[in-house]
């Protein structure tokens, strides 16, 4: 049990330093001192701070919430499921998680966010995919292939949110009240 607890503490303590330091302003020791825990302690869990940051990222990843609020709509006809999708995905981003997904730019080129899309995410989308054929089979989608709406909605908003709340510092109203104007652009795109 006690092997675990220091996991999550780690984990904890390296999500706080990485925000506030950076990657390469956060090192193993400070890791260990801040969480509390020895460096062999440390070695146990991860074999280097790559390996911390990579399960920060999978654990605090913005896209960790996307199944959940996938299936919560699905009853919803195409334009509010969109929406709704996008609205509850902006109300659980918070600035951290973004200045993760920065970071793994900056640092990583964006080799952590290609692998949590590809590993993580692309497998739990099965429930939008199967939502998109059964809406194209009703006439109620244009007949694209249901992986290139899956890959514009989600490009729509990752392009979009992350610059207005970073560049333009607006608030989640005024970011909410942009983006379903921008789906409204995407959704005549793709409604039958």
């Amino acid at each position: 049990m006690k092997k675990d607890t220091n996991k999550n503490l780690i984990l904890r303590k390296a999500y706080s330093l990485f925000l506030k330091n950076g990657y390469n302003g956060t090192s193993m020791r400070v890791i260990g001192k801040e969480s509390g825990v020895s460096m062999g302690g440390i070695y146990a869990h991860y074999a280097n701070k790559h390996e911390i940051y990579k399960s920060v990222f999978e654990k605090y990843h913005p896209f960790n919430n996307m199944p959940i609020i996938i299936s919560k709509y699905i009853d919803q006809e195409p334009e509010d499921y969109f929406l709704s999708i996008a609205l509850n995905w902006l109300d659980k981003l918070s600035i951290d998680s973004l200045q993760l997904m920065f970071i793994d730019k900056v640092e990583f080129q964006g080799e952590l966010s290609r692998y949590f899309y590809h590993q993580i995410f692309a497998g739990r989308v099965s429930i939008l995919l199967d939502y998109i054929r059964n809406n194209v089979e009703d006439n109620k989608l244009k007949k694209y292939k249901p992986e290139t709406i899956v890959h514009f909605f989600f490009k729509l908003l990752i392009s979009n949110i992350l610059p207005v709340q970073f560049i333009h510092n607006k608030t989640k109203e005024n970011i909410k009240e942009e983006l379903k104007v921008q789906l409204k652009i995407f959704l005549n795109g793709v409604l039958a």
